[in-house]
């Protein structure tokens, strides 16, 4: 276990490299979504990575293609629906009334 004051660091490099594999993949198959232009399973488990980008304030700009991936997926009611500040065991100072 890494001492507490490395581990934001340390998950911000881990998430930015996976997402840079990703985001290569996504250059052979990706659509709208990451494969085609229909929902799969890789959509359902590339979404919720993207919130621990956001916490550990990963910049996505170099993804493009992840970017469009997540803004397809947050145009459809299911992944707005399911998305950690919608669930009903959210703390209601981190709810996000606006997805």
């Amino acid at each position: 276990t890494l001492p507490k004051d490395q581990q934001a660091e340390h998950a911000h490099g881990v998430i930015t490299r996976g997402l840079g594999v990703v985001e290569k993949m996504l250059e052979k198959c990706a659509g709208k979504f990451c494969v085609g232009d229909q929902v799969t399973l890789a959509d359902c488990c590339l979404i919720p990575q993207l919130g621990n980008a956001y916490r550990f304030a990963v910049d996505l700009s170099p993804f493009p293609l992840i970017q469009a991936v997540e803004a397809n997926a947050n145009s459809l009611d299911a992944f707005r629906q399911a998305h950690w500040t919608q669930q009903p065991d959210c703390p209601p100072e981190l709810r996000n009334n606006s997805a």
